[in-house]
């Protein structure tokens, strides 16, 4: 099986996108630490008899959302790199902003929670299973979905 994952190139530009759109400090927090969450998935998966694609973005989303490697945005960085690497392997969402809430709130639950990675994957999977389409919409739809759903939650917080 050959699996498209997303390089620390790939990792870092993403992150600068997210926080273009977003806001937030930029700048690498722990260079080794973004470095480690490239390299993970490939690690993980040498040592488990059967993965897919869920595997592989588990793992990815726990390293960058909890590696900390950049100085703000992490979690952001983290949603959006797990889209970009189902992206890169032919899966395609439909970007809607219920679909981005629910990507944040595993993320969040990533975070919270630390799950185990077989957790993180079978989540995703209903996920993947709920929101996947079969043509490829444009990642542009997906950035502004996600856009869209931060500038509302920035005025649910100055509402309160």
């Amino acid at each position: 099986m050959t699996l498209y994952l997303p390089t620390f190139d790939i990792i870092v530009e993403i992150h600068e996108v997210v926080l273009n759109i977003s806001g937030g400090k930029g700048g690498i927090h722990v260079e080794s630490d973004i470095h480690r969450a490239v390299e993970r998935p490939v690690t993980y998966t040498s040592y488990i008899e059967t993965y897919d694609l869920d595997t592989v973005c588990a793992v990815l989303v726990d390293s960058i959302a909890r590696y900390h490697g950049f100085s703000d945005g992490n979690k952001r960085t983290a949603l959006m790199t797990t889209m970009m690497t189902y992206r890169m392997n032919d899966i395609n969402f439909k970007p809607t902003i219920a679909m981005n809430k629910e990507f944040d709130a595993l993320v969040m639950w990533v975070v919270k929670k630390k799950p185990e990675i077989p957790q993180i994957e079978q989540r995703l999977k209903l996920l993947r299973t709920r929101f996947e389409v079969g043509t490829q919409q444009p990642f542009s739809r997906m950035l502004n979905s996600f856009a869209i759903m931060r500038l509302k939650k920035e005025q649910a917080k100055r509402n309160k």
